[in-house]
């Protein structure tokens, strides 16, 4: 196939659950060929769909060119009342529209499966989607990294769209071997100083300092499980639910465990001083990367005992001897994070909205009240 943007696609629907076998034949079909993140690895969807409940309204959307698959994404849709009178039909690229769920996943570098030799306009995504929608949610998207996908090629006129941009720090891992495995060089001298000053402390407190990487799935839940009480204690005592709050993301990483850690897929690791513990880190790892998503941090009152810095301090070392590209600290543009990577890449999220009859009349009616109301 040559690389051009008009194609004659025929986009197909396949749900979930009653089709889930050609939902996993033509998601591993593409994956072989399609450049992809750890949320689109096959071990992660098929967890991710099995532990969604049964009246989730999620389909696998396939391109065909010839009865040969070349573009595959999922779409979760739902329809909201908005301003009492007005259905909106919504539809979001690889997640639920169930907010417990997406923000438990919470899925970054989201893409679409586009064969490589194709290079897709989102006008003509849009323009073939096989649902009704009025708005077309796309979170977390890293444009710089799909370069066969045109987003900025949108027409205006046929649709409004809001994008917000937001980073995603990482550690280069080839920058930290090159310099000797000397990581805390590459920091800001305050942040340098903080880290060592809190090493110190907790070796003089609480004993030698060490590392524990969970080397079996038994040794892995376990630190899942302490990891778990450390986090809910700390954000529950600051009045907050913690991500454990609700059932779906405990057993979905519980599973992400039992399934794909022998695989090499996921790295627990379980940072100490003496018998005390000073926090456990829960990773992906995938294609040589390594992503940081979860971790539980035993605070004291004490504010030169920083369980964060010294956790990712560990992590780093470990991780650039065992050879990986990159720790990801992953999204959210904190001043922790950029003070601890290297670098950082740009994620997008970004909403798209239909200029129909529904869009302006809405608009139309937002404004009248404002200018009426009380």
């Amino acid at each position: 196939m040559n690389k051009n943007t008009t194609y004659n696609i025929v986009f197909k629907p396949y749900s979930v659950f009653s089709q889930f076998d050609s939902v996993k034949e033509y998601w591993k079909l593409l994956l072989r060929k399609c450049p992809h993140y750890y949320s689109q690895s096959w071990g992660w969807i098929e967890t991710w769909i099995k532990n969604l409940p049964p009246d989730c309204n999620l389909s696998l959307i396939v391109g065909f060119i010839n009865d040969s698959p070349v573009i595959a994404f999922f779409l979760g849709s739902k329809t909201i009342i908005r301003h009492r009178f007005f259905r909106i039909r919504q539809i979001s690229l690889n997640s639920t529209l169930i907010e417990h769920i997406d923000n438990a996943t919470h899925i970054e570098y989201n893409t679409i499966l586009i064969d490589p030799n194709l290079t897709i306009s989102i006008n003509y995504l849009l323009k073939n989607l096989p649902l009704k929608w009025d708005e077309f949610y796309m979170q977390r998207c890293a444009p710089s990294q799909q370069f066969n996908f045109l987003i900025k090629d949108i027409s205006d006129y046929k649709y409004n769209i809001t994008t917000t941009k937001q980073k995603s720090y990482f550690v280069n891992l080839d920058q930290v071997r090159q310099n000797n495995n000397d990581y805390l060089s590459l920091l800001s001298q305050n942040r340098r100083k903080q880290i060592l000053r809190s090493l110190k402390k907790y070796e003089k407190k609480m004993g030698k300092l060490k590392i524990h990487i969970a080397d079996n799935p038994n040794d892995a839940l376990n630190i899942y499980q302490e990891l778990i009480e450390m986090h809910q204690k700390r954000w529950t005592k600051r009045g907050h639910p913690g991500s454990f709050s609700n059932e779906y993301p405990l057993y979905f990483y519980k599973e992400l465990i039992t399934k794909q850690f022998e695989h090499g897929e996921i790295l627990l690791m379980k940072i100490s001083a003496g018998s005390y513990t000073i926090g456990c880190l829960y990773h992906y790892i995938y294609n040589k990367k390594v992503m940081g998503l979860l971790s539980g941090l035993n605070y004291l009152p004490e504010n030169f005992f920083l369980p964060g810095l010294v956790c990712v301090y560990y992590a780093v070392l470990h991780n650039a001897t065992a050879g990986f590209e990159c720790y990801d600290l992953m999204e959210g543009d904190f001043q922790q994070k950029r003070s601890l990577s290297t670098n950082s890449h740009e994620l997008d999220d970004i909403l798209v909205t239909k200029k129909n009859l529904k869009y302006y009349t809405e608009k139309f009616a937002v404004m009248l009240y404002r200018i009426y109301k009380p």
